[in-house]
């Protein structure tokens, strides 16, 4: 099996990329700070300071010390690669994505969403890199930047680089390395570069490459006078090494008849570093239920003590808008300490799952499906629909025992109905979907995600109620019942398969109240008995400009009731402000038929005159 290290450049805490095939370094170590972080990092991952290293560099060559520490101190691995803990390689060779102006394919995504979007595992890395001698970034225009060639990029686009210092190791290499003179040239008159130090090589040409770059380097460094530079302009000889890299690539591409594969660049804009003593909640929307999914998630925050140690996860298939993700962002900024993560998921398993007509559900009921396998860092989490309403404090229901089950739910309000259609135990329930205590770390032991699929896949024509009905069979010897309350199935004239006592004592005081069925509180007020609850969270939300427009349409729809005409049985029926008049439709047809032969009439008769006037000019004419 390939022996295979991409060593990942740390100097803060950051979401942590570690695996059999990633590994963590901490540049800079004999330098950093003994602080928060500096526990972390040592914690996480080794350092650069051991060994032969130039860890005390760090501050002129950044990840480059990483590089060298390697190159001195891993004399074991087939595969030798360098990223970033923000930059990376896109080995999803399956999905190329839309990129920024700087060659990057920005992701807000959680690090494990972000990992299997972009297959950083060591499958499919090692999968790939068996095909190949070298794996790097995909070369970028630098007219995105204004600069019309690598020699003008490094000279024009950023007051911390001088060229004298690029001139210098330009000359120094062709002294050296006289067989590069014409890859210099070529590459410096190039509109197209290679940049970021990421890359992936086999040890042979890795061990190549580090001789005689820091053969380059070194001498730079001798020749240089850097004293007066600022922080920024120190960084000299890790910008250098950049260039450096688009050369060698370039000579040894002309040189050698090797293999190489040029992969997209992603970045990780999400910085949220997991803790495990949070509370993690996850929804699941799309761009129609956005504003609704908004005001669950401010429902949840505004009813509890510590909304500073709760992180909100929200799946959806990619579709939420400018607007939406915007007022999700300052929902987030609105309670200091909540993180609020948007994760884009690849919906397409979901595709052709069954979903019932004429409803509000969509395939997103299915996302939940899925949980274990996104959220795969996570052992505990509370999954909620977005139709409901929390009204209590949910640590409450985080700090519910479940056991070994699998998950946590509320009995369904029609349970006994749907336990005879499916041919459930009798002596067990048929549990309501929208209020999950989800136990993650049992569910990916016993690959639940896999049998709630291949299960729908099976059995599409016996699905009524689409994810529930699968969650109750897969699940059925492995759920832990809850209290109604906290998931009152609010619906008009419900027929609750509960003890009065329940149903009275949740009604009373629901701790979540569920807006289930098709009429919603924001499209009938008066239909709903917490119709309130909704509005007022709605009004403490981003969304509450909205608010103007629902009331509108319920008015509207008020109206159409108050003021309308409509033919029942024998009768045309004029309503006006409940008034109704009622005529016979064989009045008025008899009144209609009367006008009728009035207007047939009066054409006739035209008719005849101007068949007269004819006649009259026919004889004058003649005579």
């Amino acid at each position: 099996m390939t022996n295979t290290k991409i060593y990942i450049s740390y100097h803060k805490k950051s979401p942590l990329f570690k695996s059999d095939v990633l590994y963590p370094i901490h540049v800079g170590r004999a330098l950093a700070d003994k602080n928060q972080d500096f526990d972390w990092l040592t914690q996480n991952m080794i350092g650069d300071d051991t060994g032969d290293n130039i860890s005390s560099k760090n501050p002129n060559y950044c990840e480059l010390t990483a590089q060298y520490w390697a190159w001195k101190n891993d004399k074991s691995s087939d595969y030798i690669g360098f990223m970033h803990y923000r930059r990376h390689l896109n080995f999803n060779t399956k999905v190329s994505y839309s990129e920024n102006k700087w060659g990057l394919v920005d992701s807000d995504d959680n690090t494990d969403v972000y990992i299997e979007k972009f297959g950083l595992n060591s499958t499919n890395i090692n999968s790939l890199l068996s095909e190949y001698d070298i794996i790097t970034v995909a070369p970028w225009s630098v007219d995105n930047a204004g600069s019309k060639n690598n020699y003008d990029h490094y000279k024009s686009s950023d007051p911390k680089l001088h060229i004298e210092d690029y001139d210098k190791t330009l000359q120094i290499l062709r002294t050296k390395y006289p067989e590069y003179s014409a890859d210099v040239e070529k590459y410096n008159s190039s509109g197209c570069g290679y940049y970021t130090n990421i890359y992936v090589m086999k040890r042979s040409i890795f061990n190549d490459y580090c001789e005689w770059l820091f053969d380059i380097l070194f001498e730079v460094e001798k020749l240089t006078d850097i004293s007066g530079y600022d922080f920024q302009e120190a960084r000299i000889f890790g910008y250098l090494s950049e260039w450096l890299f688009g050369i060698y690539l370039t000579h040894i591409k002309r040189e050698r008849l090797l293999k190489v594969k040029e992969l997209q660049r992603t970045v990780l804009n999400n910085m949220h570093v997991q803790d495990n003593s949070r509370f993690n909640v996850c929804f699941a929307t799309d761009n129609n239920y956005a504003q609704h999914c908004g005001v669950a998630v401010t429902s949840l925050l505004k009813n509890t003590k510590c909304p500073q140690n709760f992180d909100i996860l929200i799946l959806n298939d990619g579709s939420l808008s400018r607007k939406n993700r915007q007022k999700f962002k300052r929902l987030e900024q609105n309670f200091p300490g909540t993180n609020i993560f948007l994760l884009t998921i690849d919906n397409s398993v979901f595709k052709d799952f069954p979903i019932m007509e004429n409803t509000h559900f969509t395939e997103a009921v299915y996302y939940r499906f899925i949980i274990p396998k996104v959220l795969n860092k996570i052992d505990k989490i509370v999954y909620l629909d977005s139709d409901l309403v929390v009204n209590s404090d949910l640590v409450e229901l985080f700090n519910v025992d479940i056991g070994e089950n699998y998950i946590g739910a509320v009995q369904d309000i029609i349970g006994y109905e749907n336990q005879e259609r499916l041919n459930l135990n009798s002596e067990r329930y048929y549990c309501n979907s929208g209020v999950l205590i989800m136990n993650l770390k049992a569910m990916r032991n016993d690959n639940i995600s896999e049998r709630l699929i291949n299960w729908t896949n099976e059995n599409k024509e016996l699905i009524m109620w689409p994810d529930q009905d699968v969650i109750n069979v897969v699940l059925e010897d492995k759920i832990y019942y809850l209290d109604l309350s906290w998931n009152l199935q609010e619906f008009p004239n419900a027929p609750y398969d509960f003890d009065k006592e329940d149903i009275d004592k949740a009604v009373k005081s629901p701790k979540i109240i569920h807006y289930i069925g098709h009429i919603k509180p924001w499209q009938s007020y008066f239909k709903r008995m917490y119709s309130n609850k909704y509005f007022e969270m709605l009004l403490l939300s981003p969304w509450k400009g909205r608010i103007v427009k629902i009331v509108l349409l319920q008015l509207i729809s008020a109206f159409k009731n108050m003021f309308y005409i409509r033919n029942v049985g024998v009768h045309k029926v004029i309503s006006i402000l409940g008034i109704k008049l009622k005529i016979k439709l064989k009045r008025l047809e008899e009144r209609e038929l009367n006008k009728e032969l009035k207007r047939q009439s009066r054409q006739i008769n035209s008719a005849k005159k101007d068949l007269s006037q004819v006649n009259e000019e026919f004889i004058d004419a003649k005579g």
